[in-house]
């Protein structure tokens, strides 16, 4: 996967690296989301992020990826890296 992502600074990083999709790693699980929920991501230190089931669904969006601390989740296309979450430990699936 490649892509980039813009951090609270407005600084540009680039990702290319072997990730995979949340919406694949959800129907591995048994899990398919609809748009009408919300997938919270939480890490180790409770941070947490949430993305819609549109988001979920829509390709190129939302990665899982390897890194130092363990996954990370890595949100293409928003104009602040807020939502890429480190060390992810938890997903809920909410129904809104």
């Amino acid at each position: 996967m490649q892509g980039t992502v813009v951090n609270g600074k407005g600084e540009v990083s680039k990702i290319d690296t072997k990730g995979a999709a949340v919406a694949d790693v959800l129907k591995q699980a048994g899990l398919v989301p609809r748009n009408a929920q919300t997938l919270k991501v939480t890490a180790a230190d409770e941070y947490s992020a949430e993305l819609s089931g549109a988001e979920i669904n829509e390709t190129g969006k939302a990665y899982l990826i390897g890194a130092d601390a363990g996954m990370k989740l890595v949100v293409f296309g928003d104009d602040n890296a807020k939502r890429n979450v480190r060390d992810v430990v938890k997903f809920e699936i909410i129904e809104k």
